[in-house]
């Protein structure tokens, strides 16, 4: 009654908040830190990324997290996107889209609802219109990867006249 032991006197508090990927019932896959990935991602189910990926991320029914050690660069079509991470790329999202305060942001935004935790670092363009985010979700990897090329020719003249990331 008396004595108590340290783990009563001193309790470990978990102050990091958890990925955030909805309990559907749906099975979720995990991308390891080991795993580097280059081309397409797409599947039906739930997605965390802790891996390296480059390329396109498709997952329009379903979440995809990039976990706090994930990097990816690529565009990402899913129902909701959690960055954790580091994301080099756009963002299509048919119901929200999170930078947590560890995550980073190089691209546009394109979701109804977008949350930004104090700390998150983002550089880019928000679109809050249902249109299009609807016509965005609608479109082919195909598409995605000419938006990559654009994006990479971007970031070359940005980089050629002198700007730095």
């Amino acid at each position: 009654m008396w004595k108590k032991t340290l783990s009563e006197l001193n309790p470990i508090r978990n102050t990091e908040n958890p990925p955030v990927i909805p309990d559907s019932g749906k099975s979720q896959a995990l991308i390891g830190p080991s795993i580097n990935i280059v081309g397409q991602l797409s599947g039906d189910e739930d997605v965390l990324i802790q891996g390296h990926i480059k390329g396109t991320v498709e997952f329009k029914k379903n979440s995809v997290t990039i976990g706090k050690y994930g990097r990816v660069t690529a565009d990402i079509c899913a129902r909701e996107i959690c960055v954790e991470g580091t994301l080099e790329g756009n963002i299509f999202s048919e119901q929200r889209a999170t930078i947590r305060a560890s995550g980073t942001v190089i691209g546009d935004i394109s979701a109804p609802r977008v949350m930004m935790e104090d700390g998150a670092k983002f550089k880019g363009a928000i679109d809050m219109e249902p249109q299009t985010e609807k016509a965005a979700l609608g479109k082919t990897v195909t598409s995605l990867q000419g938006k990559l090329t654009d994006a990479a020719k971007t970031k070359e003249g940005y980089a050629a006249a002198g700007g730095s990331n």
